[in-house]
């Protein structure tokens, strides 16, 4: 049986640019990512996950994506803003990117320019 480091590094070893990889598992996310840390910390995907509110990781998860060198960033129909932390937060969002730190202001800067040029008011 193959562990989640490897089967994720047989897709990536044959993927090029920025990945996005969606974990949607309804609060497993933590086994989740624990089995595939070294995978993150080697390939450093962009990480698109939802939290809901009621998931007892949460910060868990937050603090655990964070050591392996990642931003988080909330977003919503026509914004989006880096998280500094899960502690105490009521964040109204549930679903964030985790992107890495090395590649933050590249992929904000796309993220800028595509809710500019796509978001158009009603006339």
């Amino acid at each position: 049986m193959l562990t989640s480091n490897e089967v994720l590094a047989n897709f990536f070893a044959n993927h090029q640019g920025h990945v996005v990889l969606k974990i949607d598992v309804e609060n497993y996310e933590l086994p989740v990512l624990l089995g595939g840390d070294d995978f993150f910390k080697l390939y450093q995907p962009i990480i698109f996950i939802e939290l809901l509110k009621e998931n007892l990781h949460r910060v868990d998860i937050y603090n655990l994506i964070m050591s392996y060198g990642y931003k988080c960033v909330s977003f919503s129909q026509n914004n989006f803003q880096v998280i500094e932390s899960f502690e105490g937060s009521e964040s109204t969002h549930d679903n964030y990117l985790f992107i890495h730190h090395s590649k933050i202001q590249e992929i904000t800067k796309v993220m800028r320019n595509f809710l500019k040029n796509s978001i158009k008011p009603f006339s």
